[in-house]
């Protein structure tokens, strides 16, 4: 991508999702656009914070809403709303290298990876941040490595060059793959618990490095690149991480930038829904054996008490009844990027592989998050009974079901032995993917990939 900054996609929060999604690298710089070196007083810094906010709010909803698609967690609808082709190639697990949904995808990551490291740059710029400003240099420079760090997750987790191999471009360089990715992550989370303002910002950081550490340690090894004994690192983080009662640390949307879950699977427009076993000819060949995927239906028929944790509404169609996620049922909906539910079940995790994640056992860990973990926006705990025992295949269920339609579910499946790879390995003459691909329009415009 050109490394000038779109204004209009800084203020995002006061426009339309389309202004940052028509910008990509071969497009020349719009006339209402400026050089992020023009940035250079504390309101102009200020307002490109909330740009990074804004993108990687855009970021986080494509990202995991497709990811959900490529995963058993959701499917292409078999309803009239369910009209985009472009959907159906990742339910399948062909996307084309043309397809436009996952270029969304890598498109907003893009700017928001850039939009990041550029306000890095810009916070030095300022003469002076008088008492008062919108913004202090520690401030913008948090923001800055914080969001870093989680586009670069982002890229090791959802992107990749090839089916089965994972990772991402930065700054047209040569392929990064996973391993590396993770590391670079690895290099910005530290920076950003060094400009930690307080210890809510603290816990939030060393919550998603957790998460990413885990990531990198279970797929790729417990010395995964820079780590050095990823799970235990994964462990130390956690502990200090985000606790009961602590607020999710989530992607906000508003009425002008929408959910993209709920923009395209959920209220707004039910193109994909939870998934069950109503296979369509669209996808038909390319799942294993129909009688093993994961049915929500049947899940919420022989556990009815689950409805507090997957929030799902029929819909009557002329095909039968489906399920639409109802997690996020507004426009503004917020997306999580973590919580203290999910940073439990990583503790769980950590436990259960026999690394030591603070004073609770694996067990304690998940029935508090059954008992007393909520959806976002609501005060009410889940309420489920305690589970008499827990291993890895159950600890899969419970994230399934507590982080149902955050995108978690595609990590866990390339990463747990205990998930089930629910796609053949070959779909009409195609190698199946686990990664959504990096599109043709970045590998086309960069002469290093």
């Amino acid at each position: 991508m050109r490394h000038s900054l779109i204004l209009f996609c800084a203020a995002l929060l006061l426009g339309t999702l389309s202004a940052c999604d028509s910008f990509v690298g071969e497009v020349d710089r719009p006339k209402d656009s400026a050089p992020s070196e023009l940035l250079n007083t504390p309101q102009d810094v200020r307002f490109l914070a909330t740009g990074v906010q804004t993108q990687g709010a855009n970021a986080t909803g494509f990202a995991t809403r497709t990811a959900a698609l490529l995963s058993d967690q959701f499917r292409f609808g078999l309803n009239g709303d369910a009209t985009f082709p472009t959907f159906a190639e990742p339910d399948r697990g062909v996307p084309s290298l043309q397809n436009t949904s996952v270029g969304d995808v890598t498109r907003a990551l893009g700017e928001y990876r850039r939009l990041a490291d550029d306000l890095i740059d810009a916070a030095e710029r300022p003469d002076e941040y008088p008492e008062g400003a919108p913004i202090t240099e520690q401030e913008a420079k948090f923001i800055g490595h914080l969001h870093g760090a989680i586009a670069r997750y982002y890229y090791a987790t959802y992107t990749g060059r090839n089916p089965r191999e994972g990772g991402g471009v930065i700054n047209q360089s040569q392929f990064i793959p996973s391993p590396a990715m993770y590391d670079s992550a690895r290099v910005k989370f530290n920076r950003a618990l060094e400009l930690a303002v307080n210890a809510r910002d603290s816990a939030v950081v060393r919550s998603l490095h957790a998460r990413s550490a885990l990531y990198a340690g279970t797929q790729f090894g417990a010395n995964t690149s820079g780590y050095n004994n990823a799970l235990e690192r994964s462990a130390t983080l956690a502990s200090n991480g985000l606790a009961p009662g602590d607020a999710d640390f989530s992607a906000k949307y508003s009425v002008q930038s929408v959910n993209p879950w709920w923009d395209q699977a959920g209220p707004g427009r039910f193109q994909f829904v939870a998934m069950d076993n109503q296979i369509d000819d669209l996808v038909l060949g390319s799942h294993k054996d129909l009688s093993t995927i994961r049915s929500f239906k049947e899940v919420l028929a022989d556990n009815p008490e689950e409805e507090s944790r997957i929030p799902v509404d029929e819909i009557e169609l002329d095909s039968g009844t489906e399920l639409g996620q109802t997690k996020y049922p507004s426009r503004p909906s917020p997306t999580p990027y973590i919580s203290w539910e999910e940073v439990h079940l990583i503790r769980a995790e950590l436990e259960l592989r026999g690394v030591d994640a603070g004073s609770a056992s694996a067990l304690e860990l998940v029935n508090e998050v059954r008992a007393d973990g909520t959806l976002p926006g609501s005060s009410d705990g889940f309420g489920l009974d305690d589970l008499s025992s827990i291993d890895l295949a159950r600890l899969a269920v419970e994230r399934d079901r507590t982080l149902f339609a955050q995108g978690q579910r595609l990590p866990d499946q390339r990463r747990l032995s205990a998930v089930d790879w629910h796609l053949v390995d070959s779909f009409q003459g195609q190698t199946t993917w686990q990664y959504l691909p990096i599109t043709s329009q970045e590998r086309d415009n960069n002469p290093n990939f």
